[in-house]
């Protein structure tokens, strides 16, 4: 599976225009590429948005949305609203739960998005770390209830994750209460800048899920 997450930010005032015509691009677009499996939209409310997308390996999916006639008129609607701040950022996945444990996905009822920023110093031990992260938090995480965990890392440290779970507050207690989550949290606090006290994974706040579609 293709996993693909890009982030882009619009001006507070544009959120609301935004949000609908990329709904409707979305809706319109997406059944037409064989191979896309799922899409999410995320806002955080402030103009900061993150789309993830998966697509079954070798499609061609991804490529045909960036250059498709329908999807670039799309994106030309689209490109009045965020290009005050750039273009879109794609990703680089560094981190993904059921690969390291070697299971198949399960899907779950809630998708959450949450972002964090790592010390851009620091980022190429941050991926190390990750590669692989010890079996027994991989044992923790997924225990815990989540699924389809998923981290995305720019270049300059903002850091995305994209997870499914059916109730994401009792997936937190979960780890909270971990003996394993509790020593791997401690020794990546450093990693992280602007964290509001305590622990990384107590600095998750999940993006409300402004769009969804998936493959029937």
């Amino acid at each position: 599976m293709q996993r693909t997450c890009v982030t882009l930010r619009v001006e507070p005032d544009d959120l609301d225009d935004f949000l609908d015509i990329y709904r409707a691009a979305a809706t319109e677009l997406a059944p037409s590429f064989d191979g896309l499996l799922a899409h999410s939209l995320f806002s955080d409310g402030t103009g900061y948005l993150a789309a993830y997308l998966e697509s079954r390996d070798g499609s061609r999916a991804p490529r045909e949305l960036a250059s498709d006639p329908l999807a670039l008129e799309w994106r030309a609607r689209l490109a009045k609203l965020v290009s005050k701040h750039g273009a879109p950022t794609p990703l680089h996945p560094v981190f993904q739960l059921e690969q390291q444990l070697g299971f198949e996905v399960e899907r779950a009822s809630q998708r959450v998005c949450f972002r964090l920023q790592v010390d851009p110093a620091r980022i190429d031990e941050y991926i190390q770390r990750h590669s692989p992260v010890w079996p027994e938090m991989l044992q923790a995480i997924h225990a815990a209830g989540n699924r389809n965990y998923t981290l995305f890392l720019d270049e300059d440290g903002s850091l995305v994750g994209y997870l499914e779970t059916d109730d994401f507050e009792a997936a937190q207690a979960s780890l909270a209460r971990s003996e394993v989550s509790d020593r791997w949290e401690s020794e990546m606090a450093g990693f992280f800048v602007g964290l509001e006290g305590g622990r990384p994974d107590e600095n998750k706040r999940p993006m409300t899920e402004a769009f969804r579609w998936e493959a029937r």
